[in-house]
């Protein structure tokens, strides 16, 4: 890579440069590494033709090597980062980090895939090298470059690293020039100072700070305690600057304040902050803090620097450190006094020293540059104003509810009383006027009528003018349609309306012309061309009314009425296309156009579209006419100049004169060119004649999706392009995100649609943008468009500006997300332990047991398909569910592969949220477990016939069982003894594969059979061969359930015992309610608030249903079912909140508690069942004992009464 210093030049004051060689032996002295793997390797290899720095990760964990280095630099502004990233061998979408500064200023994931040739290394995987270049800006005087990968094989080459530097003499600058200020303090600068010097006098309680420690190449001043105090001597100043960098350890939230003269001037909080290597460095961040000229004038500053942290890991010290501080000082005498005769805060001057206005959030000398949340900037007034409208309400705002509709209580920001209010207060009326009522929530006064029918607001306010109709209305309920209107009811309609419903409808093709409606005609049918077309005459071409099919009443505009027909208005200077062949606004013969029709000039002999292609003999053409050859050309000029000829060029004659921009042949309008031939708003029109005019092509920006902390957007063009370098490298386009800062985000172009070159494109970008934190405001993304970029047509796309919101980022801190997996860890065991159960149960005999286990673990991880989008924390704990699946045992054992191969693999996207998880909704690809059961229980039951059959036929088991028993050895007969036992379970165990078993096992996997069929009748619509067996199965299999159904609630046997009949009941309710639950998760994807409430209504009819008729006889079966069912309609009832509609009115922190609480109740859901587990467990072992205990001793009666053992075999 990079890696000796070769030349470290100036060039005229601006530039600094450090470039690294990948050919020097020296390398290892200059750049640093650090690992936790003793097998991973930092060396100079040759890779091809070049030989770069090679890092090779060998061990399995992730980040355990990192590469870095410290610079100083000379007073720059802006620093650039160059080198060629070499990826090496297996990379699996391996992550590859640069940081500047401890920040990342490059992520990005990288695989083997993607290339398709070998440098070096393995010659199984393919390699391939990324240039990359990186510009921040900076001000520091050193920088610390760190380089990371999370696996694999690495190296970097010939890196430059280029600051741009202040101009000579000036000892901080930006890019617009040098500050005026000048270094009076530093401290702790040296990258090898291994002590203070005597003027750098820290304090911690009073104590002075002395500790020096090494890190990442430099030196920091330590303190263990919280807070570092330096109180500095200045010179006459007018205000000072600070620079300086921190080091915080094992703290994470921290808070950096900043006090001068104990007075705090900078407040910075932050979550994390350390780089991907926790090893060696644990949870190390650093922070750079700059003050620009803070006004002071003070003989003396007393810097404070304050950190409020948290222990991040306890076992672990917490301290932090200091280095490169730096004091300025500006001396400019008046540059911050201000007079404004008043003392007026916040207006600009305040006690004769600049402060920043009311709204403000940063300003110079009293000129803002940016306004607060909630805030506006006013270019005429050059102040900040509140926003009215976005809900928040700031400086003289009364209220804010998001909107600007008057009478809703709030309008303009103030409170207002609300329509036919008398008196109102804080916007809610207390008593309304005269023949009105408060509404409940205060916010209407809704009229009551004197007959007691009251009316709605909305239609009273918008249907009635004065205070008789208002009477009328309030009186009179029907439509003025009905004929007859009894207690607001309508009983007969007019001629030609329909009653439904008690209302009056006109319906068009029922053969009757409704009264006093639009209809004009019905010709009882919907049939276009006979004269009646929607209820409305269909009149001749171009005519715009008309009494009946054939008499037109008036014509469309451009078109005149003669003899009954709509003719093209012949000289109005509209040229029809297909009517007229030409229109030049005259009916002057000889002109080249006459009566709309083509004609040729005056001595022509040949023309073609009106212009003269050859003269009459004895006639040249000259200027568009025909003259007689000998004629004086200088006369015909005088003629034109004394108008005695007219100019034959006019608009839309498809020929482009001085003063016309386009001309398209016709002098119509939005087609382009205008009227007047002039290029319209929004069009381009080449040269050409006539012109041909296309539409401009502009770019859009639409919203795809989220995940947690990545957005999608689309940018895509309304037009083909031609491909160019700019589309290439994605170089055209400027990137901005408003309501927060460059640091809070980064954005990669991760789509690209493939591109041809010299081939038109469809081109469509998909952009990335990943948050760092969470935003509680909404943040807006601009794309400005400044590059060249050519359409289909040769034009040049529109250069303009795009904003779109996205959704406010809700991401979680550190220890939210530890506390997640922590959540997630601990729910993994518990359904461990309620699979090792069902386990245990289904040896025990309890099969009814197991299927109930299975049915809980089921019934919660479909929970994550409800469509709303889950905050990371729920998503994290819906990992711990995955493994309720036997893919994983499929893909083990290739079940899946032969499946394939025999059924063929066929892909259907799922809809809604299945789509988001990539479930397969292909219902013959989802039923391989059903049909591996099968096939398993099919093996098991020839197994045991084969078995019998072998018992029966064989006397080779009575003779070894009688050998062992005549054994005088104790170990023998025990052996005997559990054969033989082995031998009367197995003959004793009926043959399984029969129509009851197969109907059982059915119904025992309805959850996941109802579940696969619903999704695909829902998600599939195509129609094949394998669509048909899927559609008759899915029909079949609903049948049954419809008619297992049914059977559970007819007329039953009397003799049957009633907690019999119970069970089988309440098992039917249990069908039912899965089958509803799986119809409203799936079927209703679109409407997520809908989802929700269905859900939690199914639950609570369900849980009402079973205590209202006790279905259960046990308090603890209840209890468990209480358990489960509450903690999930709870869930789902929770789950609203996260919904669009709602979505925006939570904060971070309430959107993740509410996550969090969401996370309890479904654990919770399933304490019920793992203790109902283990009291069954212990009941089976307790009878199991006792049991043991009767048989032995019978066993022991029987060996005394008769040793021969073989007695056991005879049944």
């Amino acid at each position: 890579m990079l890696l000796v210093i070769l030349t470290l030049q100036q060039s005229r004051g601006e530039f600094q440069s450090q470039f690294w060689d990948s050919g020097s032996n020296q390398i290892l002295n200059k750049l640093w590494w650090d690992t936790t793997c003793s097998c991973c390797s930092f060396q100079l290899e040759q890779c091809g033709i070049k030989t770069i720095l090679a890092t090779n990760q060998c061990s399995v964990a992730d980040y355990n090597i990192i590469v870095f280095k410290t610079f100083q630099i000379k007073p720059h502004y802006k620093i650039t980062l160059s080198f060629n990233f070499w990826r090496i061998d297996q990379w699996d979408n391996y992550e590859f980090y640069v940081y500047l500064e401890y920040q990342i200023v490059h992520q990005s994931q990288y695989s083997h895939s993607t290339s398709n040739s070998n440098i070096c290394g393995n010659p199984g995987y393919n390699d391939e090298v990324y240039p990359i270049s990186i510009t921040i800006p900076h001000i520091m005087p050193a920088l610390t470059v760190i380089f990371t990968a999370q696996r694999g094989i690495w190296g970097i080459s010939d890196m430059t690293l280029e600051a741009k530097l202040c101009p000579e003499g000036c000892q901080s600058c930006n890019e617009y020039g040098c500050f005026d200020q000048y270094l009076h303090f530093i401290s702790m600068n040296g990258m090898l100072q291994n002590s203070l010097r005597t003027n750098e006098c820290w304090l911690t309680n009073n104590a002075i700070q002395t500790t020096i420690i090494t890190y990442l190449q430099s030196r920091y001043l330590q303190t263990q305690g919280n807070h570092l105090v330096n109180i500095i001597n200045l010179n006459h100043h007018q205000a000072i600057s600070l620079q300086i960098k921190l080091l915080i350890y094992n703290s994470n939230p921290t808070e950096i304040k900043i006090a001068i003269d104990d007075l705090i001037v900078l407040r910075n909080q932050y979550t994390g902050g350390w780089i991907k290597y926790p090893y060696g460095f644990g949870y190390r961040s650093i922070k750079l803090i700059s003050i620009h000229q803070y006004p002071h004038i003070n003989s003396q500053a007393k810097i404070t620097i304050k950190i409020e942290w948290t222990q991040k890991e306890p076992t672990w010290q917490i301290f932090f450190g200091i280095r490169d501080f730096q004091l300025f000082l500006k001396s400019q005498l008046f540059e911050f006094t201000c007079k404004d005769d008043n003392l007026i805060p916040f207006d600009g001057c305040f006690q004769q020293y600049y402060d920043c206005v009311d709204g403000c959030s940063s300003c110079i000398r009293g000129l803002c540059l940016d306004c607060k949340q909630g805030w506006d900037w006013v270019e005429n007034d050059q102040n900040c104003v509140p926003i009215c409208g976005d809900l928040q309400i700031t400086q003289f705002e009364e209220c804010d509810d998001g909107n600007n509709i008057p009478y809703d209580g709030c309008h303009l920001c103030k409170y207002s009383c609300p329509l036919n209010c008398e008196i109102c207060q804080f916007g809610e009326c207390l008593k309304c006027k005269m023949k009105y009522q408060i509404s409940l929530n205060k916010k209407q006064c809704q009229p009551f009528c004197s007959n007691g029918i009251q009316i709605n607001y909305d239609i009273f306010d918008k249907q009635s003018n004065n205070q008789l109709e208002r009477i009328n209305i309030c009186q009179q309920r029907c439509s003025i349609e009905c004929n007859l209107c009894i207690d607001d009811k309508c009983l007969q309609c007019n001629d030609g309306w329909q009653l439904q419903d008690n209302k009056c409808h006109q319906v068009c093709g029922d053969g009757l012309i409704a009264i006093n409606s639009i209809e004009v005609c019905d010709d009882g049918n919907y049939n276009d061309g006979d004269g009646c077309y929607q209820c409305q005459f269909e009149c001749i071409p171009y005519c715009f009314s008309c009494s009946d099919q054939s008499i037109c009443l008036t014509c469309i505009q451009f078109f005149i009425l003669v003899n009954d027909q709509c003719l093209p208005k012949c000289g109005d200077g509209i040229l029809i296309t297909g009517l007229e062949e030409c229109e030049d606004d005259n009916d002057q013969p000889y002109d080249g156009c006459y009566q709309c029709k083509f004609s040729c000039i005056q001595n022509c002999d040949i023309c073609h579209l009106g212009l003269c292609k050859k003269c009459n003999t004895g006639y040249q053409f000259y200027d568009h006419i025909c003259v007689i050859l000998d004629e004086n050309l200088e006369d015909i000029e005088n003629l034109f100049n004394n108008t005695q000829i007219q100019s034959l060029e006019f608009c839309g004659d498809g020929i482009l004169s001085e003063k016309e921009q386009c001309d398209d042949l016709n002098q119509l309008n939005f087609d382009g060119c205008s009227e007047s031939c002039q290029i319209e708003s929004s069009w381009n029109c080449n040269p050409s004649q006539p012109s041909i005019c296309h539409p401009q092509t502009k770019f859009n920006l639409s919203y795809l999706n989220n995940t947690q902390q990545i957005q999608y957007v689309q940018l895509s063009f309304t037009n083909q392009l031609i491909f160019n370098n700019n589309i290439e490298n994605y170089s055209t386009f400027i990137y901005e995100i408003q309501n927060c800062t460059s640091d809070q985000y980064s954005f990669e172009i991760i789509k690209v649609y493939e591109i041809q070159q010299f081939n038109y494109l469809d081109l469509s970008y998909v952009l990335e943008i990943k948050f760092f934190n969470s935003l509680d405001s909404q943040p807006i993304l601009k794309v400005s468009l400044f590059g060249d970029i050519i359409d289909i047509h040769y034009f040049q796309v529109f250069k303009s500006e795009q904003k779109i919101a996205l959704q406010p980022p809700r991401i979680l801190s550190e220890s939210q997300i530890q506390t997640a997996i922590n959540l997630k860890n601990f729910n993994f065991w518990i359904l461990i332990g309620l699979c090792v159960c069902a386990f245990i149960m289904i040896i025990l005999g309890d099969f009814q047991q197991f299927m109930e286990i299975l049915d809980i673990l089921q019934f919660q991880s479909f929970l994550k398909f409800l469509n709303v989008p889950f905050p990371q924390n729920v998503e994290i704990y819906f990992e711990s569910s995955n493994f309720v699946t036997i893919k994983p045992l499929f893909n083990k054992i290739q079940l899946q592969y032969i499946f394939d191969n025999i059924f063929t693999a066929y892909h259907c996207d799922g809809i809604g949220k299945f789509k988001y998880y990539n479930i397969n909704a292909d219902l013959l690809n989802n039923i391989y477990g059903l049909i591996s059961q099968i096939m398993l229980i099919f093996i098991i039951d020839i197994f045991l016939r084969y078995l019998k059959r072998q018992y029966y036929q064989s006397h080779n088991l009575l003779r070894i069982l009688n050998y062992l028993s005549q054994k005088k050895s104790k170990i023998y007969q025990k052996i005997s003894t559990l054969i033989c036992n082995l031998t009367k379970t197995i003959m004793q165990q009926p043959l399984i594969f029969n129509r009851k078993f197969l109907l059982y096992l059915i119904l025992a996997n309805s959850w996941d059979i109802l579940f696969k069929i619903l999704l695909f009748l829902f998600s599939c619509q195509e129609q094949t061969i394998r669509s048909l067996f899927s559609y008759s199965f899915s029909i079949g299999y609903l049948i049954f359930i419809i008619l297992t159904l049914i059977q559970q609630f007819r007329r039953q046997n009397f003799n049957l015992i009633l907690r019999v009949l119970r069970n089988k009941q309440h098992q039917a309710i249990l069908l039912f309610k899965k089958l509803i639950f799986l119809m409203i998760l799936i079927g209703i994807q679109d409407q997520p608030i809908t989802q929700c409430i269905l859900l939690s209504v199914l639950l609570f009819t369900y849980l009402s249903f079973i205590n209202t008729v006790e279905f259960i006889y046990s308090d603890a079966e209840l209890m468990n079912i209480m358990c489960q069912d509450v903690s999930v309609m709870l869930f789902t009832l929770l789950s609203l909140a996260f919904c669009t509609e709602f979505y925006r009115y939570l904060t971070a922190n309430q959107y993740f508690i509410l996550g969090f609480i969401q996370i309890g109740l479904l654990m919770i859901g399933l304490t019920g069942p793992l203790i109902k587990c283990a009291m069954r467990f212990y009941k089976k072992v307790q009878a199991y004992i006792e049991n043991r205990k009767e048989v032995q001793k019978l066993n022991e009666e029987r060996q005394t009464a008769n040793p021969n053992i073989l007695t056991e075999l005879k049944y």
